[in-house]
């Protein structure tokens, strides 16, 4: 079995399944695409997964924090 068999060979067989996505720290990977159709086209990847901490100022106001709090646990303080 080739390296690229992975536990989905038959996303190998078929290009068509697997989608380029290019990762945080500037690789590209292959990823699977859902396995269905919409409207007779596949639905691609909508975006690139987002970068470590890329969202934690939204996701801890969301939870409650102030500002103050979440400026307080931003690693990017430790670094000013």
């Amino acid at each position: 079995m080739d390296s690229g068999a992975g536990f989905f060979p038959m996303f190998n067989r078929n290009k068509k399944s697997l989608a380029p996505i290019t990762l945080p720290d500037g690789r590209e990977i292959k990823t699977v695409l859902l396995p269905l159709t919409l409207g007779g086209e596949r639905p691609g990847v909508p975006l690139s997964p987002p970068k470590l901490g890329e969202h934690n100022a939204e996701l801890l106001a969301e939870l409650g924090y102030n500002p103050a709090e979440v400026v307080a646990l931003s690693p990017e303080r430790d670094k000013a």
